[in-house]
């Protein structure tokens, strides 16, 4: 436990620097193209209550339409000049303990963020509680897609800023234990943004890095 909370401090702290070379949130038509990998639009959020759990400068600051935004980050007090014109409700907190009743959202948004805690299940735990029975929980993660000992090991001494390395099995497995039905997934490469196709192939040889995108309803 003392390894992975050394390593979310070294994340917080690489966050810090990401987040000064930032002028604001993420742009609408950003939030609008991400949301299709959930299969979701805007129009599937206007009426909700959405929270999203590790919000730094991300989605929830931009949905300026009929929903009510809630974001909860760590260093939003850290952020806070630069989400001046956010439109959600901003808190600041841990998602290992959300300050909010049970059963109190709509839809729970999740981005970036799994690989980033102290302790994943925990915080699945504590999303699944907020979450109303019916509701989603749109997570995205980074995926490594090798053997576990190759995860706790080698990717584990390579990359100390994050607690955890994933497969998209381990985190399927995290949500279904957590009261989830999977009700889409896609697995895409980590480095399909780039123009050039050799070093898209090449990128995602060594560890097999993806994202994993998947939707979840509260069962």
């Amino acid at each position: 436990m003392k390894a992975r909370v050394s390593a979310w401090k070294r994340g917080q702290s690489h966050d810090k620097q990401v987040y000064a070379d930032r002028e604001q949130p993420w742009p609408k038509e950003t939030v609008r193209e991400t949301l299709k990998f959930f299969g979701k639009s805007f129009e599937d959020l206007k009426g909700a209550r959405v929270l999203e759990v590790g919000s730094g400068m991300g989605m929830i600051h931009s949905l300026d339409f009929n929903c009510e935004a809630v974001a909860i980050d760590p260093l939003t007090l850290h952020n806070k000049y630069k989400l001046s014109e956010s439109h959600a409700e901003l808190t600041t907190g841990i998602g290992e303990k959300l300050p909010f009743e049970s059963n109190s959202f709509d839809v729970v948004l999740s981005y970036n963020v799994l690989d980033h805690c102290i302790d994943p299940a925990e915080v699945l735990s504590e999303i699944s509680r907020v979450t109303r029975p019916g509701g989603e929980l749109l997570l995205e993660v980074n995926t490594y897609e090798v053997p576990e000992i190759v995860r706790n090991s080698i990717i584990d001494a390579l990359d100390d800023e994050h607690p955890h390395h994933f497969s998209s099995k381990n985190v399927e497995l995290l949500i279904t234990e957590n009261g989830y039905e999977v009700a889409s997934e896609r697995l895409m490469n980590r480095f399909e943004f780039l123009q050039n196709p050799t070093v898209r192939r090449l990128g995602a040889l060594p560890f097999r890095m993806r994202r994993y995108f998947v939707t979840g309803k509260k069962v």
